[in-house]
């Protein structure tokens, strides 16, 4: 029979062989914010990921990346402290050497771009029609002083949605107390931009 002394130190060795360390790249994934990755065709891949926020961790920052040819579109919401979300908008060109040059909304785009800025404005001025013409009164206050106009793509932000359209959104410009209804959105599919972009 074994001593009483050997028998401890094999059960002490044994739980030493144990994979205890497994449970140590869970913790460290833990601490990474986590990112969603998404291909939405061909020559489209956008990363979302969540950025803790101390001021407000139930309401993370988002940052949305998206790759589309020699170009990376960055969206990045920010949330106040009512969990309302607000967004900033980048261009970059990605370089040879895989370095970004941040570009201008009009630096992507040919010598079409009238036409592509006539499509999206036309969209947004029926769309603020539509807005004007509900019954909602708050709505209608808003829009009150909001006349049709001509936006030029560096006045919009571009983004784009889960199936792959091209977003090109106008703010407004009207204030915390018509938050709800100070952002326009045209939306144009992807093929129909590809004889815009610049090559």
């Amino acid at each position: 029979m074994l001593h009483r002394k050997y028998l401890v130190l094999i059960a002490v060795l044994f739980s030493c062989n144990q994979p205890v360390q497994n449970n140590i790249p869970a913790q460290v994934d833990s601490l990474k914010p986590p990112v969603t990755k998404r291909a939405i065709n061909a020559g489209l891949v956008c990363t979302e990921t969540d950025i803790k926020n101390s001021d407000h961790p139930e309401d993370p920052d988002i940052v949305t990346s998206c790759t589309w040819g020699r170009f990376k579109f960055v969206k990045r919401g920010l949330a106040d402290n009512k969990g309302r979300y607000s967004y900033e908008y980048n261009v970059y060109q990605v370089l040879e050497n895989n370095k970004e040059l941040e570009v201008t909304n009009s630096d992507i785009f040919n010598e079409l771009l009238p036409e592509l800025e006539k499509e999206i404005n036309n969209q947004i001025t029926q769309q603020v029609k539509e807005a004007k013409d509900e019954d909602d009164e708050r709505i209608k206050y808003c829009l009150s002083n909001i006349e049709p106009r001509k936006y030029t793509m560096d006045e919009m932000q571009i983004f784009f949605d889960q199936i792959g359209n091209v977003v090109f959104m106008v703010d407004l410009g009207l204030g915390s107390a018509c938050f709800a209804v100070n952002e326009f959105e045209a939306k144009v599919p992807i093929e129909k931009i590809e004889k815009f972009i610049k090559r």
